[in-house]
């Protein structure tokens, strides 16, 4: 194989990887609206959401991670108004208890912006 046809082989190749979505199993891209927040700002999430929500089974096939679409069958609630007024980007989110983890998720899209577990 000359070098051009080698080349030409490994830019298909690196074509065809990156046009192709992610293989089941692999961590979807964290959404661009993902708010960062900080240990004590997760420590207030956790805290205000578990006190109001009861814990819920993951339902068949969902796991809780960012990114990933929020199935019909999680009841989601608004973020407490308490902790939106404290992190404004929380403002359009909705949560839910999975698993013992609290889940905020984007309100229109329902796709993960973040988990936060009680360690955390």
């Amino acid at each position: 194989m000359t070098r051009a046809a080698s080349r030409a082989a490994a830019v298909t190749a690196l074509l065809l990887c990156w046009a192709v979505p992610p293989a089941a199993g692999q961590t979807p891209a964290e959404p661009a609206n993902a708010p960062a927040l900080g240990a004590e700002q997760k420590l207030l999430i956790y805290q205000s959401v578990s006190a109001l929500h009861k814990n819920s089974a993951a339902p068949p096939g969902f796991r809780a991670a960012v990114g990933e679409q929020v199935p019909p069958a999680v009841e989601l609630q608004p973020m407490p108004g308490a902790v939106a007024g404290l992190i404004p980007s929380l403002k359009d989110t909705d949560v839910a208890m999975v698993e013992k983890q609290v889940v905020v998720v984007d309100a229109k899209s329902r796709t993960v912006l973040a988990v936060v577990s009680q360690a955390e």
